[in-house]
């Protein structure tokens, strides 16, 4: 993390607020409490094995409001080897999280479904031939199936119909 305090970064950093940003100490300070630490570690690993290193993490502004960083950073290092200093960028990737939350949400809710709600189905083949397994019943040209048995599974769930449809 390096503390340039470009309007960009200060931006990222601090919202509105331009009392901070003059220290290392204030870029820290901006660090969600339960990421502070893993940050403060990564930026170590960075110091001690170069880069380029990406880490996200979230700062909170002084208003309060929370945000996701994307920062990706090197180090410039001298003829000895010495981190001489530190340069990278940041990203408010906030909405781009929360657009990955509610996807996550939705596959959560829409894999509960699948697995937990009943449902009946008639199986029918790309022909439109009725097909229970045993008996094919072919469409006559008026429309109507020929034969009585349909193949319908009642009360099931769809991923049990899924498996027993098509066994492994």
């Amino acid at each position: 993390m390096n503390s340039s305090n470009t309007d960009e970064n200060l931006r990222l950093f601090f919202g509105d607020d331009r009392s901070k940003g003059a220290s290392f100490e204030d870029y820290t300070q901006a660090i969600h409490p339960d990421d502070r630490e893993f940050v403060i570690q990564r930026h170590a690993q960075l110091l001690a094995e170069g880069g380029p290193r990406e880490i996200e993490y979230r700062v909170v502004w002084p208003d309060g409001n929370v945000h996701v960083l994307l920062a990706v950073a090197t180090v410039v290092r001298d003829e000895l080897g010495q981190a001489i200093r530190t340069y990278g960028t940041n990203l408010d990737i906030t909405e781009r999280k929360q657009a990955e939350d509610k996807l996550q949400l939705a596959y959560q809710s829409l894999s509960y479904h699948v697995e937990n709600t009943p449902l009946a189905v008639i199986e029918f083949d790309k022909d439109l031939v009725l097909n229970d397994g045993q008996n094919v019943q072919k469409k006559s040209s008026a429309g109507s199936v020929r034969g009585t048995r349909k193949k319908i599974y009642t009360m099931m769930t769809f991923a049990s119909f899924i498996k027993k449809t098509y066994p492994l």
